[in-house]
Order: C-alpha cells, then structure tokens, then sequence
C-alpha cells in the first residue's frame, strides 16, 4: 500500500512524528512518501480564485496534489495529513478493507473522521460495545451521515481518476476540501464509507491544527474541535483511555451543573449494557 502524506516545509515536528509512527508499524510493501503541502503564499501568488482564506484553498490543493502524485497506477492509496497515527493493527485492517467492502460500492473509505452531531455520537459509542469485543470493523455508508475531516482516507485503483476530475472541476473553491467530499458523497457523485470503530487516529498536533492556524477561531469553535478530536481518539480501536484523562477533567470542569446532569443521562443511555423500552 502506497502512502501519501500532506506536510509543510516549515512542520518539520510534524513530518518526524509520522514518519517515526509509521516506521514502526508498516509492512514491508507498505511505503509512505511526503508530500509538500502547497501554502497560502503559493494561492495568493497564483490568484486562486474562490471565497475560502488562502489556507484553506492550499488545504484543498494540498489534497488534489495528493491524489494527482499517485495516479502512475492503478493501487488503492492511502491519503494522510501529517497529524494522522497509525496503530499497530492499522495495516493489517486496511488489508482486509477489500474483503469487508466487497458487497459495498464505494470510491473513498474514511479510517477516521469527525462525528459533529451527539446523537450520532452516541449511537456510534453503543455499536462500539458489540465490534470492540469481537474485534470487528463496520463499514458505514456515508451518503447520509454527518461527518467531516480528512485526515486519513482510502482512494480505490479505479476510483482515482474519476475523483481527481471531480475535484479538478471546481475552477473556484469555496468550500472546504472536507465538505467538498461530504457535498459529493450526499449528492452520489462520490461514494463513500466510514471504517468503525476507527482504525487511525490523530497524533497530539490534531488539536494545533496547520489550517486552523490560519483561520481565527472563536473560544467556542476551539472548545467544539477538543470535544471532536477526543471523540475521535476514544472511539479508535486502539484507544488509550488514561492518556485523555487530563482533557477529559479539563472540558467537565467547564461545565454548568445543568450541563453535567444532562449529560450523565447521555452516557447512560450510551453505556454498554443499556436496553432502551
């Protein structure tokens, strides 16, 4: 498996954290090649027209290069940002992805994304309970699931070519790379699936984020993507629960006790074990 990750020159932190990660877990025909992530400097230069901030405009060009880099064949490829974390089993699952997948039409397979809506979290939490202990992965259809992100996704052999001129017909980008592929798949153009539980993660840059560094961000918006990311990484097959446990205290603590009550009735209906009547 070919492995291409988005990285900017100056994220020199970055570009060694994954590549240590992925030195320890890769397989031996499984290699990973950097990307230069192109920047705000590069759309500006160039005129790229669109109503996104220069950032995000590079974001989504950074994407685009991406895939274009890998069209020499006919493989799936794997597309990273560079604060993406492979586990020790991501391999082998992604492997096993074509066996899971083979009564499933699809172009695109998200290892990992981001679940804004709480009902969806729930119900994601409780599915969960029954794969983790069994060791099972669920393959989700995408075309009418809120989700977002783009940190790690699987591109079909087949499927690249056809992405690629989706994406390369946008003359202006006025979306962000992420929505743009939520757009497509709700619409069909694009189809596309979620592995669950989530077979990567996101690495301690998640939460420092290239792009929203670029963008100003309300208090609420940071507070929004800490809550979303841990989702992320608690919901991974490979969690780690205590290594969360400072952010975990940290968000409780900032709220009210109405807030705290409410949601000590969530959890309890997400708890494994529950039956609802």
């Amino acid at each position: 498996m070919r492995c291409f990750y988005i990285n900017l020159d100056a994220a020199a932190q970055r570009r060694r954290s994954l590549e240590e990660n992925f030195a320890q877990i890769k397989k031996a025909d499984w290699s990973l090649t950097r990307i230069a992530a192109i920047d705000a400097a590069y759309i500006e230069a160039n005129e790229v027209g669109g109503s996104l901030k220069p950032v995000e405009k590079a974001y989504f060009l950074s994407h685009k290069k991406a895939l274009q880099e890998s069209m020499n064949d006919d493989d799936a490829v794997f597309i990273l940002e560079d604060d993406a974390m492979f586990g020790s089993d991501t391999c082998n699952i992604v492997e096993q992805l074509p066996e899971f997948a083979k009564d499933l039409e699809w172009d695109i397979v998200f290892t990992d994304a981001v679940v804004p809506n709480v009902g969806d979290m729930s119900g994601l939490v409780m599915l969960r309970h029954g794969l983790a202990d069994k060791k099972e992965i669920r393959l989700i259809d995408l075309k009418s699931f809120s989700f977002a992100g783009s940190t790690a996704y699987i591109v079909k052999g087949t499927s690249k070519e056809r992405l690629f001129d989706v994406i390369d017909s946008q003359a202006e980008i006025n979306e962000p790379y992420d929505l743009f592929l939520r757009k497509k798949i709700y619409h069909g153009d694009i189809k596309g699936l979620l592995c669950f539980p989530f077979i990567t993660s996101t690495s301690e840059f998640s939460t420092l984020s290239s792009i929203q560094s670029g963008v100003e961000r309300k208090p609420d918006e940071r507070k929004a993507d800490l809550i979303w990311d841990l989702f992320r990484k608690l919901t991974w097959i490979e969690r780690d629960m205590e290594r969360h446990r400072i952010a975990l205290t940290m968000i409780d603590q900032s709220l009210s006790e109405e807030d705290r009550a409410f949601g000590v009735l969530w959890a309890a209906q997400s708890a494994k074990g529950f039956e609802a009547k």
